[in-house]
């Protein structure tokens, strides 16, 4: 396997074996976030993860000073509401592969927590006909044609493990049986895959397994089975894998950086603020024009709204995720950055708002003096991800608490 490391922002340059193939790959999935220009397999912008076809192994690694792909796959996670501070420990990182091999591997490990407590499974009632009575007899079934065999309707109740969710795991389980490379976690997959060997489903039941997850809400004795479901659900929609019998053809998982920091942020205050965090679901018209009889409308949405009135379109405080290296500490606040909030502060009659950036370093939240915007206190604050999952959450929320006046 020849793997591939890019920043972030740029493409590779395929060679004449590998055009073809990475050509017919993005053609059987036209939702991936790449195309080929001129023999270039170009990359749409913010795109970070991993791309693999045939033997070439393309790793897209964040343009973040100090940030790993490991970094973005536990703000996703954490955005999408999977993952909680308590299991951040299973979280890997691996040196040769990005968002897929991290996804799978922590898959795996909590099946391994799962199976260790048991797997749930359901009842159900059987009716047959029998000579022995081993259950319960089923007088409004009772016929001449199995009286005359001396055979009675006999219901009775059954334990199954063909259950709903179980199946969706097994589903999960055979789209990663070709994606695992590595012997350690052969051995765990090998582990884990044996207790699900006698559950028998197929890739054409999946929609219909997936919506009676969404109806049935089951309940579990075994509390791994949440998180073990939504990283199926995962796996399965997020991970394109093609197939050829057994040989995989292709596989990808990219996912856009930008917008996995935003909603990181947003959720991260969601969660940890006694105020209402909330992002407009649509965008709000600012400006129209009319050009040869054809009306064009401008629209803005700020990314963090705290505690918006909808009544009088206004807001206490607004913040704007940006997802750029500010390790040269001049590339903080861009200016059009902060005209961007400045507009979204006058819109909204608010006089509080700021920026927040990606850090891999302490950088303690920072006033900026905006000339002819006095009154508005602006401030730029700094996720620091060399602190835990929990720590790192329970700061940003006190100092946007403390600057904002909150407490």
């Amino acid at each position: 396997m020849d793997i591939i490391h890019l920043v972030e922002g740029n493409s590779y340059q395929l060679n004449e074996t590998e055009l073809p193939l990475f050509k017919k790959y993005l053609s059987q999935n036209t939702q991936i976030p790449a195309r080929i220009i001129n023999n270039n397999l170009v990359f749409d912008d913010y795109t970070i993860g991993s791309i693999t076809v045939a033997k070439t192994s393309i790793i897209i690694d964040p343009r973040i000073t100090g940030l790993t792909t490991n970094d973005y796959f536990e703000m996703q996670l954490y955005a999408e509401g999977i993952v909680s501070d308590s299991i951040t420990a299973l979280l890997k990182q691996t040196t040769n592969y990005g968002l897929q091999e991290n996804l799978v591997s922590l898959f795996i490990d909590c099946l391994q927590k799962l199976v260790k407590k048991g797997l749930d499974g359901s009842f159900y009632q059987k009716i047959e006909y029998s000579n022995t009575i081993h259950g319960r007899i089923v007088v409004d079934k009772i016929d001449p044609v199995h009286l005359a065999q001396d055979q009675l309707p006999i219901e009775y109740t059954l334990h199954t493990l063909e259950t709903a969710d179980n199946k969706l795991i097994k589903l999960a389980l055979n789209k990663c049986r070709s994606l695992i490379d590595s012997n350690d976690l052969h051995q765990q997959f090998a582990q884990v895959a044996a207790y699900f060997e006698n559950i028998q489903v197929t890739p054409q039941e999946e929609n219909t397994i997936q919506q009676r997850i969404k109806l049935e809400h089951t309940s579990h004795m075994n509390t791994e089975y949440d998180l073990a479901i939504e990283l199926s659900l995962k796996i399965l929609k997020d991970i394109k894998l093609n197939m050829q019998g057994s040989h995989v053809l292709g596989t990808s998982f990219l996912v856009n950086s930008n917008d996995i920091f935003e909603k990181y942020c947003r959720a991260v205050l969601h969660n940890g603020l006694t105020a209402n965090v909330i992002k407009w679901e649509t965008p709000h018209a600012t400006a129209k024009f009319i050009i040869d009889n054809v009306p064009y409308i401008k629209s803005y949405v700020p990314d963090i709204l705290i505690n918006y009135n909808q009544a009088h379109n206004t807001t206490y405080a607004l913040l704007d995720a940006k997802n750029k290296d500010i390790s040269d500490h001049h590339k903080i606040g861009h200016l059009a950055d902060l005209y961007q909030v400045v507009y979204y502060c006058q819109s909204l009659h608010t006089n509080m708002g700021g920026l927040v950036y990606p850090t891999k370093k302490e950088i303690k939240p920072t006033k900026i003096l905006l000339n002819n915007f006095a009154d508005i206190n602006f401030y730029a604050f700094f996720v620091n991800f060399a602190l835990p999952l929990k720590q790192r959450n329970s700061q940003l929320c006190q100092e946007v608490s403390e600057k904002f006046l909150l407490i």
